[in-house]
């Protein structure tokens, strides 16, 4: 199943709107529902294929984020964890900004989160 979503805002910048969704500090003083929200890892990966790191070519390469992050949701149900990877892409040259996450598999004690979920988010001036 795929989702899309538009929208637009009149009362903030692109710029300000992708620093909103990519800094993770910022985002647990203005979203009260985070219960934890933290950098695991980070790494450069080729953009074309996410399993090749040996690219000798440095500018293909984009640092790849993997967040851990646990949010509540609201009773009865119990809060939710998440393992995500995430990069950002901007291209200044058509005034493109991209933000895609893709959850990970993850081990946490004895369990294994296993998650079928992506989202990229595309934010540009209209």
């Amino acid at each position: 199943t795929e989702y899309r979503v538009f929208g637009s805002f009149n009362d903030i910048s692109p710029a300000d709107f992708f620093e909103v969704q990519t800094n993770l500090e910022y985002r647990k003083n203005w979203d009260s529902l985070v219960i934890g929200l933290r950098k695991v890892s980070a790494t450069g990966l080729d953009n074309d294929n996410p399993n090749n790191t040996s690219n000798e070519n440095n500018e293909a390469k984009q640092k790849t984020d993997l967040v851990h992050w646990i949010t509540h949701f609201p009773y009865p149900l119990a809060p939710r964890e998440y393992v995500y990877a995430t990069r950002q892409h901007v291209d200044a040259s058509i005034n493109l900004m991209i933000i895609m996450n893709k959850a990970c598999d993850a081990k946490n004690g004895e369990d294994i989160l296993l998650l079928s979920q992506q989202s990229e988010k595309k934010v540009k001036r209209s």
